[in-house]
């Protein structure tokens, strides 16, 4: 389920293809991008207003390439 909403809060949860969340933000975070595990399989990113969108474009790569 997707619900749009404004936030700067996004939690996900971790298709089981990733194994656990924390192999999928250890992944992550190795490419530049730090978000956190909350649970086996749920996680969630946060960002701040001085994110861009070439930063934001790089984060959707690292998704993308996981």
């Amino acid at each position: 389920m997707c619900i749009r909403d404004r936030s700067n809060i996004v939690q996900f949860a971790v298709s089981g293809r990733f194994g656990a969340a924390k192999a999928l933000a250890d992944s992550a975070s190795a490419r530049g991008v730090v978000f956190l595990p909350t649970g086996p399989a749920t996680a969630r990113v946060v960002t701040h207003l001085e994110v861009d969108d070439a930063q934001l474009a790089h984060v959707d790569k690292v998704f993308a390439q996981l």
